[in-house]
């Protein structure tokens, strides 16, 4: 009976209870099996877990890794202990199960469906443990599986189906030319010439890992050392957009880098940073790995300064005139947090929807349209009045951000910038296993690289995972001090508010807060009234009912829900914004 499961609804529109497979129903709601007659089948913890894995990602191969991954996260197991699970649910589904449950050779399992071929999907986004809100999870799951299923790929509808994706060639999309200047050692001791030398080539090859950016190799840029990037004449080379050039120095017994960044186009100076620093000959290797490594990611990115810079430049352009690389910056950078407008939102969604048609290997294109559904799907930005008034129908959306994580994941699977998009689109679809496992990947991939911390921190706490999202965000902030974006602050102000710490909370919400943005009113709201200031949350609500007029605590929690904060910590903000006035 090689059938795709089928979904059992209750308990309100949308929501899925359990599936039906194999004559059997796998109840998602009690975590059971249970046979035609309602009695339960045994099956241990771990086998009911890769069951329902299989299960809601039907008709496509989950590899073994991703199986160990989601079903014993953070645990070193051997490939046995998969084994002895898949055959304990092939005999708890009986004669059906050998057929039903297939082992695809040297790669993993999947639930076969009749007459269709097995799929090449990403192990990316798939579901995992449904710790919250079922009613929002199980359905984007399944929608996604569907979606991959035919081939209706809803980012863009004319995009192709996944097997023109993965026989589409990988391209990237070439960004600005940058020139490394030779660093200058004005330390006064001669010994550090080398780490100066260490450092220039180490921040080639740093930036050279970006493959939208041209660097220049080392012989062309050996000449101008110590020259300033507006007289650079770089005749073997035209067209150098951007210079990076550094300074070693010392102060006494501290001793550190100084790193900058020019429009070489105009001399301007575009962004830098100081590393303090110990120049010692035991651990000059990894001095210079990690400055290059963490400037590299400061300055290269699509988050970076480069493409910070890029996307101011192009703001006169319409949609229609960008380049590929130029509408990643502007999906990437135009879907910022803290933004207020719906403009940039909708003009990123227009250019890479028409990139991902016409480059469908475009790896970083897919990418940004995770940001892209997002930020959509958070403020309703460029969305039909219907969806853009009710976040109830912007739901859908989280299926779209998994659709193209995957795409994105095919063609790149061991880049971070990728790879933390993942993890985006896995805490859209309230994936908190999966949030966690890809934010692993990504920050493993890139440690130093501040744009996937602080976004990534935030995210897991967001799913759960407070002390270890904490963590990670502010190892990004202290990598970006002083021009931190405000929204990373957010890991570490929910985190002091859900363990009952409102000062430190108030403090840290204070560092996130933008006056534009009626989540930072809510924020001051529901924190303010516990420390014996209600008059100011009142005040606090009358901002957000004149940014957002009819905004009510049914509302905010709708956002929680969306955003899958678990049920304590809604309740308690709920019962806070009450008492700060805003209406039910």
């Amino acid at each position: 009976m090689n059938e795709l499961p089928q979904t059992v609804r209750s308990g309100g529109l949308g929501t899925v209870d359990r599936l039906d497979l194999a004559g059997l129903t796998l109840d998602l709601q009690r975590e059971e099996l249970r046979d035609p007659a309602g009695t339960r089948i045994e099956l241990r913890n771990r086998s009911f877990g890769v069951l329902r894995h299989l299960a809601t990602n039907a008709g496509r191969v989950v590899t073994k890794d991703e199986l160990l991954e989601v079903n014993w996260p953070g645990v070193t197991v051997t490939e046995d202990s998969l084994t002895q699970c898949i055959s304990e649910i092939r005999r708890a589904l009986g004669d059906a199960g050998r057929d039903l449950v297939r082992t695809v050779p040297r790669r993993g399992y999947m639930i076969v469906l009749s007459d269709r071929p097995p799929m090449a999907v990403p192990p990316v986004v798939a579901n995992t443990t449904l710790q919250w809100h079922p009613r929002v999870v199980i359905p984007v799951v399944l929608i996604a599986a569907v979606l991959m299923l035919f081939g209706f790929w809803t980012v863009a509808k004319d995009a192709g189906a996944p097997s023109e994706v993965l026989s589409a060639p990988v391209i990237v999309s070439r960004g600005p030319t940058v020139a490394v200047l030779p660093f200058e050692n004005k330390t006064g001791d001669a010994g550090h010439d080398a780490v100066a030398d260490g450092l220039t080539q180490g921040m080639i090859s740093a930036l050279g890992r970006f493959a939208e950016l041209r660097v220049l190799a080392r012989d062309v840029t050996k000449d101008y050392g110590g020259r300033a990037p507006s007289t650079i004449d770089l005749g073997q080379a035209p067209g150098v957009a951007y210079v990076v050039g550094g300074t070693l120095r010392r102060d006494g017994e501290a001793s550190g880098a100084d790193i900058r960044l020019s429009d070489a186009r105009t001399g301007a100076p575009v962004w830098s940073k100081s590393f303090e620093t110990k120049l010692a000959v035991a651990s000059l290797l990894a001095t210079e790995d990690e400055i290059s490594g963490t400037a590299s990611a400061m300055i290269g990115g699509y988050w970076g300064a480069i493409g910070i810079s890029e996307f101011k430049r192009i703001q006169s352009k319409s949609s229609s005139e960008l380049t590929s690389y130029e509408c990643i910056v502007q999906g990437v950078v135009g879907t910022s947090t803290d933004i207020t407008v719906p403009e940039p939102v909708a003009k990123a969604r227009e250019c890479l929807e028409r990139l991902t048609r016409n480059e469908p290997g475009n790896a970083a294109a897919w990418a940004a349209l995770v940001l892209v559904f997002n930020a959509q799907r958070n403020w309703g930005f460029a969305l039909p009045p219907d969806q853009a008034a009710s976040v109830d129908k912007r739901l859908y959306l989280a299926a779209d951000a998994l659709a193209a994580a995957n795409h994105a994941i095919e063609l790149a699977p061991n880049d971070a910038f990728v790879r933390g998009l993942a993890a985006r689109a896995a805490w859209m679809a309230c994936q908190p296993d999966q949030v966690r496992i890809e934010t692993r990947r990504a920050i493993a991939l890139n440690p130093n690289d501040p744009q996937n911390l602080g976004p990534l921190g935030t995210l897991m706490a967001a799913s759960g995972f407070w002390d270890e999202g904490v963590a990670i965000a502010e190892k990004g902030i202290a990598l970006t001090a002083p021009s931190t974006p405000r929204w990373w602050w957010w890991a570490i102000g929910k985190d002091h508010w859900f363990r009952g710490r409102y000062q430190p909370a108030l403090d840290a919400f204070r560092q996130a807060f933008v006056e534009q943005l009626w989540l930072s009113h809510l924020q001051m709201a529901y924190t303010l009234p516990f420390l014996d200031r209600t008059d100011e949350a009142k005040a606090h609500v009358a901002s957000i009912l004149k940014l957002r007029p009819g905004f009510t605590v049914r509302e905010a929690d709708a956002y929680y829900a969306m955003w899958c904060f678990p049920a304590s910590y809604r309740e308690k903000m709920r019962e806070a914004l009450r008492t700060a006035g805003l209406p039910q």
